[in-house]
C-alpha cells in the first residue's frame, strides 16, 4: 500500500532543520532536548529523549470556538502536551513531535488539507527527518495519537497512510470517514476538489497535484486494507455524550455511538481480518483526553 506522500520537496526542509537542531542542542547524544521549532512551513513542539526507538506524533485537539488562536497560543498549547507526555516518552525511548494545526495554513487539517504542504506530508517529513537522524534501524515508521479535532486528523492520515504507521490511537473524534463512496470526504470517500480556503493555489503549493482546485481521491480499498492490518484503537469516554451536530452519513449523534458505529462498519469491510480497529470507554469520563491519558499510553507501548 502507497502513502500520499511525495518527498520530492524534502530538501527544502534540511536546512532549516539542521540550524534548529544546532540551536536547541541537537548535537549532544545523551541530553534530552525539548524545544519548540518553526521551520519554513509550519511549528512544532519536539522532545528527544537519549537512545530514542521511535517516533509518537501528537495531533493536538482545538478546544475554541473559532479559528483565531495565535501562534503564542498554539505554541503553548503544543508545549504542554510535550510536558504531559514526556515523562512517558523518556521511559518508552520514543521521540515526540507536536505539530501546531487548526489554524493559519493548517485551518484545513480535520480533512487533510493545507495551504502549502498538506499536514500529512508535513508529519511525514518531520518524523522521517528525525527518525533517520536518532534512531538506529529507522523503518520510515511512526505512532500517531490524536485527540478531538486532532482524532479527525488521525482516523482520516491512518485510512490513507497506513504503510507509514505502527498503529494509531483515535481519542474521541466527532466525525470519521465512512466507508460510504456516495458521500463527499472527509466523511465518505467520495473525490472532492480541493478548495482554496484550506489548500494553496499552485503558485504557492509545494505538490501541484494537491493544489486548489485539483481533485482529491480517497481510496476506499486503501483503507479497508489498512483496517485490515494496521492496529487502530479508539477511545472515548463513557460520559463523552454531548449531541454534536447532524454529519452526512453518521447515524449516531455523539462521540460514543458513531465511534462503535465506524469501528462496526470498518471491521465488516476486514472480512476474515477484522478486529484490528479495537474501541476502549473509559469509565467516568468527559471529553478530557489528559483523563484518558494512562489508559491511551498502555495501548500505545504494545504497538
Amino acid at each position: 500500500m502507497k502513502s500520499t506522500y511525495n518527498s520530492r520537496y524534502r530538501p527544502f526542509f534540511l536546512l532549516s532543520i539542521f540550524i534548529s537542531l544546532l540551536l536547541a542542542g541537537g548535537c549532544k547524544k545523551n541530553a534530552a532536548i525539548v524545544d519548540s521549532i518553526k521551520d519554513e512551513y509550519g511549528e512544532y513542539a519536539l522532545f528527544i529523549p537519549p537512545s530514542p526507538q521511535k517516533v509518537l506524533v501528537l495531533m493536538h485537539g482545538y478546544p475554541w470556538p473559532d479559528d483565531s488562536r495565535t501562534s503564542e497560543q498554539l505554541r503553548s498549547h503544543t508545549l504542554n502536551y510535550v510536558n504531559e507526555w514526556r515523562a512517558f516518552a523518556e521511559k518508552n525511548q520514543m521521540i515526540l513531535l507536536v505539530p501546531q494545526m487548526g489554524s493559519g495554513d493548517f485551518a484545513g487539517y480535520r480533512r487533510l488539507f493545507g495551504k502549502i504542504i498538506d499536514p500529512g506530508d508535513y508529519i511525514i517529513q518531520l518524523a522521517d527527518l528525525y527518525g533517520e537522524k536518532y534512531i538506529k534501524n529507522y523503518e520510515q515508521k511512526f505512532i500517531i495519537y490524536g485527540h478531538s479535532a486532532g482524532g479527525q486528523f488521525a482516523v482520516r492520515f491512518a485510512v490513507c497512510n497506513a504503510d507509514k504507521l505502527y498503529g494509531a490511537i483515535i481519542s474521541a473524534p466527532s466525525t470519521y470517514p465512512f466507508p460510504d463512496e456516495t458521500i463527499a470526504w472527509p466523511y465518505g470517500f467520495k473525490p472532492i476538489l480541493r478548495d482554496s480556503l484550506f489548500n494553496g493555489v499552485q503558485d504557492i503549493k509545494l505538490d501541484k497535484e494537491k493544489s486548489a482546485g485539483m481533485t482529491f481521491q480517497p481510496q476506499l480499498g486503501q483503507a479497508v486494507e489498512a483496517v485490515s492490518s494496521l492496529p487502530i484503537h479508539i477511545f472515548v469516554g463513557s460520559i463523552d455524550t454531548m449531541q454534536r451536530s447532524a454529519k452526512e452519513g453518521h447515524i449516531g449523534n455523539n462521540r460514543l455511538t458513531r465511534a462503535q458505529d465506524w469501528m462496526k462498519a470498518m471491521n465488516h469491510l476486514a472480512g476474515e481480518n477484522q478486529g484490528k480497529i479495537k474501541m476502549m470507554i473509559v469509565e467516568n469520563v468527559a471529553h478530557d483526553s489528559f483523563k484518558m491519558l494512562e489508559d491511551v499510553q498502555k495501548s500505545i507501548v504494545k504497538f
